[in-house]
């Protein structure tokens, strides 16, 4: 799947990439492929159109871009490309998140997708790992 850099609110290009939820596919996000973050982690304002009752699970606190944040993990179904790749992922429910991507990290994205950046052709191209 290759997927062409986006511009965000502010600032140049970047490698983002669309994706959705398995149960909510009409819900488009975009998602900062980011290997510097440990894992996926969206806004907690998408926890409950999926059902997701944060006040049930431990907090978390992390500090990321010099904010501090609090999150709770949760296992979603995501799904990305025109033919509907989907797979299950720890994802980390960020409150207070207040940026127009989220974020796509070790756990949960790139342990199910061989992934190139080529930042001289703006594009993020992504191959699923195969599965035994």
């Amino acid at each position: 799947m290759k997927f062409p850099f986006v511009r965000p609110v502010s600032g140049p290009n970047r490698p983002i990439v669309p994706f959705s939820f398995a149960d909510l596919p009409r819900v488009t996000l975009l998602g900062l492929v980011d290997s510097g973050s440990l894992g996926v982690r969206l806004d907690a304002q998408f926890a409950e159109p999926l059902g997701v009752d944060l006040s049930q699970l431990e907090q978390h606190s992390f500090s990321a871009g010099g904010q501090h944040y609090v999150e709770r993990l949760a296992n979603v179904p995501l799904r990305i490309g025109t033919r509907g790749y989907s797979w299950d992922a720890e994802v980390s429910f960020v409150h207070g998140w207040g940026h127009s991507f989220q974020l796509l990290g070790f756990r949960g994205f790139f342990d199910q997708f061989v992934v190139q950046v080529d930042a001289r052709k703006e594009q993020v191209l992504l191959r699923p790992h195969r599965t035994t």
